[in-house]
């Protein structure tokens, strides 16, 4: 009988320890009621500019490089300036982004070509929870029109 009580102690044990140290590596879930929705809609995306993944794992690696790819005639710009959303219950929000701040730069994408940029995660987002999420990026032809594009990806 003491070894039963013993045995059930120990798996007792083991099960909290498990239990303490999967929910301490998942990240806790966002609260839509405090987040910003998202400004795209879901037809607001252009398919004359595509983006891929080149490297690295999303929301796992402290960044990723994109690949930006013109398929038309028309040189755009773009900046420096990143955002990422979450899907929640269907509906897109923004990710909040600790950094409050962005470099001027203009960066060009040629017509017809690809250009790689990189997308930082470390010491932007928190940890992200399980989820659907989407880089989005706008561009700009030499006419002012903008144009967004994004790129879909889960994290398990």
């Amino acid at each position: 009988m003491k070894k039963l009580s013993v045995l059930t102690a120990l798996l007792l044990i083991m099960a909290l320890l498990a239990a303490c140290s999967s929910s301490s590596n998942s990240a806790p879930a966002y609260d839509k009621s405090q987040m910003e929705p998202s400004s795209y809609a879901e037809d607001a995306f252009t398919q004359d500019i595509q983006i891929s993944l080149a490297s690295g794992t999303p929301g796992r690696d402290e960044s990723v490089t994109l690949q930006y790819a013109s398929l038309t005639d028309v040189t755009h710009t773009f900046t420096a300036v990143q955002r990422l959303e979450v899907q929640l219950d269907g509906a897109w929000y923004v990710v909040p982004d600790a950094q409050d701040f962005v470099t001027l730069q203009l960066l060009t994408l040629p017509a017809k070509s690809q250009v790689e940029d990189n997308f930082r995660f470390e010491g932007r987002y928190e940890p992200l929870p399980a989820g659907d999420y989407r880089i989005v990026k706008d561009f700009s032809d030499p006419d002012g029109n903008s144009a967004a594009a994004c790129y879909l990806f889960t994290v398990d």
